[in-house]
């Protein structure tokens, strides 16, 4: 008699889709606990950019000026971190404080606290991916399998684990695409709080990487979701009715429409980013040992009088920061492939996983630790997989005249290709050296038009949870999990032996070099 009411219990939860919905995401986070956050504070030694990220956390800390090459906001939560947690109270860090770059850290030292934001939002980041996955599909069983493309990516664990900026920007940028996909959800227009919040969102993900900017056409993109149909009009008035002049009275009428949105978002990533800088220069108000950064003698004066945090002088501040920024990158080397020890790599080679970047090793008897930025291959194919579909299915429309099945999944198929092309020539373009580690974005929107070509193509399979199609995808999803597993100890910094190493060696592309 006590079984029944449970059953009842039960039927109804999983009966009701928002309660399977917050089921599949409280799985998706546990899940993520133990791919990402699990154990974080490991290995107790610093990899990759945390050199020089620690440092610069720790200069906000004890109140040191400095500038570097990106927005303050990651590095801020990456201190915000060591202050609410306070692993290190009792060792001394000023040394971090008189240089840019760390080569080691004090005995005893915990990574806990410096680790602990960017750690925790790539574990969240895990739930915005199932649910952009869900606003895609609505199907909660294909989103949580689909989560599997998050949850169970080497590169994306092995480098959201470290104190980065990468994990924060991420976490960000997916939100900023759920409130796009929220906002177009059902043929609905977007509203002002949709172009506001979406401003908000895209301001902070600016504010960890500017390489977060990649994101900005979906504000243009949404307005054209907001205008569909005046454009349709404009584009047959000029196209097709050859009346040229009432077409162009018609786009005047939406270039003036536009104004508004602009004005409801433009200004709220400015105050974002304006306000993140603000905390940044406010809090540096100490003069590091022999390094100014190139600032002005106006900034020396406000740093000495005390100033900082003063709105009057925060102009000052921000212009010496922001050029800073610009002439580091100028500064940074080109790629050099002549170089044996070059980790950096050309982007038409990222989605092939080349090149593999050996973080950190340690060597005991016959038997290394390897801490590995090297992609599942299983997802990163996928992801190649989806980019040439989406193209195919670009062809069919626009050059065979294929009939669409559904204009809502063809046009966001269109909008990840186009946010994915448009990374990827922008990274082609740009002048200096770059590594793999820059392909996690843009591979994520390989991934959302991989999954939005599958829904699209088998979307009455999915309507009716067909076994036909959930038994593959289930099977690739466990695929995709055991080859996580296989490639995990390049991941948690576990003992191979030469040949197990090896073993990890699925393509020479890689250049996964093994330590003798």
């Amino acid at each position: 008699m006590e079984i029944r009411p449970i059953r009842q219990l039960t039927r109804m939860f999983f009966s009701n889709r928002k309660y399977m919905t917050v089921c599949c995401a409280i799985i998706v986070l546990v899940i993520s606990f133990f791919t990402y956050f699990n154990n974080y504070h490991k290995p107790a030694g610093l990899f990759w950019d945390e050199n020089y990220h620690i440092p610069s956390a720790e200069k906000y800390i004890q109140g040191v000026m400095f500038m570097e090459c990106h927005p303050p906001l990651g590095k801020l939560l990456i201190a915000l971190g060591e202050v609410i947690l306070s692993p290190n109270r009792d060792i001394d860090k000023t040394s971090f404080t008189s240089t840019d770059y760390i080569s080691g850290v004090p005995p005893g030292m915990s990574f806990s606290g410096y680790r602990f934001f960017p750690t925790l939002f790539a574990t969240c980041g895990a739930v915005l991916f199932f649910l952009l996955l869900f606003f895609i599909s609505r199907n909660n069983l294909l989103s949580l399998a689909g989560s599997s493309l998050y949850l169970f990516d080497n590169a994306l664990v092995v480098h959201f684990r470290g104190a980065m900026l990468d994990g924060i920007q991420l976490f960000f940028i997916f939100a900023a695409l759920l409130c796009f996909l929220c906002s177009i959800r059902d043929n609905r227009k977007p509203g002002w709080i949709h172009y506001s919040l979406l401003g908000l969102l895209s301001g902070l993900a600016i504010s960890v990487k500017l390489n977060s900017t990649i994101i900005l056409p979906l504000f243009v993109i949404m307005f054209g979701y907001e205008y569909k149909s005046e454009l349709i009009n404009s584009y047959n008035e000029i196209f097709s009715n050859r009346n040229i002049k009432n077409g162009l009275k018609q786009l005047l009428f939406l270039l003036k429409k536009s104004l508004p949105r602009v004005a409801q978002s433009v200004p709220v990533i400015l105050i974002v980013f304006i306000l993140v800088f603000w905390v940044h220069t406010g809090l540096g108000s100490k003069i590091p040992a022999d390094k100014t950064y190139a600032a002005s003698p106006e900034y020396i004066e406000i740093m000495q009088q005390k100033r900082t945090l003063s709105i009057s002088s925060f102009p000052v501040m921000l212009g010496d920061n922001l050029s800073y920024i610009a002439n580091y990158h100028k500064g940074v080397p080109k790629l050099d492939l002549t170089n044996p020890g070059e980790n950096g790599s050309h982007p038409f080679n990222w989605p092939f996983g080349n090149k593999t970047i050996n973080y950190k090793w340690e060597k005991t008897g016959n038997k290394v630790r390897y801490l590995y930025l090297v992609g599942n291959p299983v997802i990163w194919t996928i992801g190649l997989a989806g980019i040439l579909l989406g193209f195919v299915l670009a062809a069919g429309r626009f050059i065979f005249k294929t009939p669409v099945s559904n204009k809502n999944l063809f046009n966001l198929v269109m909008v990840f290709l186009f946010l994915y092309v448009s990374y990827m020539y922008t990274m082609i373009s740009i002048d200096r050296v770059m590594y793999l580690y820059h392909y996690l974005i843009p591979l994520q929107f390989s991934l959302f038009t991989a999954f939005l070509v599958f829904t699209y193509i088998y979307e009455e399979y999915i309507k009716k949870n067909s076994a036909r199609l959930f038994i593959p995808v289930l099977l690739i999803a466990i695929l995709i999990f055991k080859t996580f597993l296989f490639f995990s100890p390049l991941t948690y910094y576990k003992e191979l032996t030469a040949e197990q190493f090896q073993a990890c060696v699925w393509s020479a592309n890689w250049r996964l070099e093994n330590v003798k």
